[in-house]
């Protein structure tokens, strides 16, 4: 049950400095405060602090602790892939701010967050969130709401940063040093729904050997984040409901009834209106979580911060990747701001990290890209094109686009096994993913196929190349 939510620790800093810490992977950004004395353990899974479910990591990875001004102390805990800081493997380091550290394939970066003002027309960036002018009027908004108690529905297509955004607006709001809890509220296997927000005592149930609070609980006077609720069961919109009205939960197995006061702020891809009339979300829950609704985005509508986040996913993938890409060129940039972005932030962050692994040069160039958004470049194409978030990575090419997309030659008299072993990284990755996919699905692979956004046929012919299944 723990791995459903992660819990951001009580904060007992000078207010105008807070140190957090964000976690930059393949799926989004996590940001978890940090709190001098209480020292926070990141991994792939309970019982770290912060799980982040990445392969490249150990179940228990690495901890951070905040040394006063001293900067930030990480130890690595014995991981598999390593820590590593400046291109080094490191058992221990202190960090200050801006500095940077891989965990495995998990960038992390030390940011104290504090309350500078921005000038006219300044880019303005608080926990990852780059806001160009298409993004000023949502901010403002955010900052107006997150001085209140209001409940907030965060509308936006996946990948376009929602859980940045509730970071933000708890981050500007008076119950900034209270917990922010996140729940993912389509992880949440369906009997455990009620134990996880409400909490359980002993016995409650098989397996509940020890009485523990629920989210409602755990948050306090902070801020509870309800990610995906569009997929949440309708038994547990009912009870979420009574909770949002009476302000009191009552554990599993216990008649004691417990005042709560967090505030929550939901968020969805999905259209709630067109589900309240399809009777699958209750319109007495829908009206009491969109009090205000912030639509977020998506980054075809935000053009202008296409670069600066295609540049910041680059000094992460060099990191991660062992690279030293310095930049890219005007023509690679042309195609990326040309491009529809219908996997948004998220998609974005993926082809640059494909990039960085492919390119042969210290620049990316056109050539480095995926070809559809070469294609789409040359075809001079206006309108959006519908593609799943998932058909950014290397899985979701074909075959034959997947091989001539690996350098043909190595450049500045580079061996040739550099070619080989940058395709060995990627078909390592490639086959993992698959391996997701397939195990997600029960073996399905239409159902993985349309998942990772390519052809059923496609998806057999790489299973059968990569010998999956046949080595267990």
């Amino acid at each position: 049950m723990n791995s459903t939510f992660v819990r951001t620790r009580r904060r007992d800093l000078v207010p105008s400095r807070r140190a957090a810490l964000l976690l930059i992977h393949r799926v989004g950004i996590e940001v978890r405060d940090l709190t001098e004395g209480e020292p926070l353990t990141v991994g792939r899974d309970t019982p770290a602090d912060v799980c982040v479910h990445d392969p490249t990591l150990s179940r228990v990875h690495a901890r951070f602790r905040l040394i006063g001004d001293a900067g930030i102390e990480v130890d690595d805990l014995g991981s598999t892939n390593g820590t590593w800081l400046s291109g080094r493997r490191i058992e221990r380091a202190t960090l200050a701010v801006g500095d940077e550290v891989m965990l495995g394939g998990v960038l992390a970066r030390v940011r104290f967050i504090g309350s500078a003002a921005t000038g006219a027309g300044a880019r303005e960036e608080s926990a990852d969130l780059v806001a160009g002018p298409a993004m000023t009027t949502l901010l403002r908004m955010a900052r107006q709401v997150a001085h209140g108690r209001i409940s907030v529905l965060l509308r936006g297509e996946t990948g376009t940063g929602k859980e940045v955004l509730a970071r933000y607006i708890h981050d500007h709001g008076t119950a900034r040093d209270e917990p922010m809890i996140c729940i993912n509220c389509g992880a949440i296997p369906k009997e455990l729904v009620e134990s996880t927000f409400f909490g359980h005592e002993r016995g409650a149930f098989t397996g509940a050997h020890q009485g523990r609070p629920g989210v409602f609980e755990s948050a306090g006077a902070g801020t509870i984040l309800l990610d995906e609720i569009g997929e949440l069961p309708l038994p547990a919109q009912v009870a979420l409901l009574r909770v949002l009205e009476e302000r009191r939960v009552c554990r599993v197995g216990s008649t004691r009834e417990i005042a709560v006061s967090a505030r929550v702020i939901a968020a969805t891809h999905r259209d709630l209106q067109a589900m309240v009339e399809a009777q699958t979300f209750r319109a007495d829950l829908y009206f009491r979580l969109s009090a205000v609704t912030l639509d977020i985005p998506p980054l075809r509508q935000r053009r202008e911060d296409i670069e600066p986040l295609a540049r910041q996913f680059l000094r992460a993938s060099n990191l991660t990747h062992g690279r030293a890409i310095e930049d890219i060129t005007p023509r690679a940039l042309a195609c990326l701001n040309e491009y529809p972005w219908s996997g948004n932030v998220r998609e974005l962050h993926n082809v640059i990290e494909r990039a960085v692994v492919l390119a042969v040069t210290d620049v990316i160039d056109v050539g480095d890209l995926p070809e559809r958004l070469v294609q789409h470049g040359q075809a001079g194409e206006d309108e959006p094109r519908a593609m799943p978030p998932q058909a950014m990575s290397p899985q979701a090419m074909s075959p034959r686009a997947m091989e001539s997309s690996f350098p043909r030659a190595p450049a500045r008299g580079e061996p040739s096994s550099v070619s080989a072993g940058l395709r060995e990284r990627v078909q390592a990755y490639e086959k993992e993913v698959i391996r997701e996919a397939l195990a997600a699905t029960g073996g399905n692979r239409t159902e993985a196929a349309r998942r990772l956004g390519m052809p059923v046929r496609t998806l057999s012919y790489k299973i059968k190349a990569f010998g999956i299944g046949e080595d267990g």
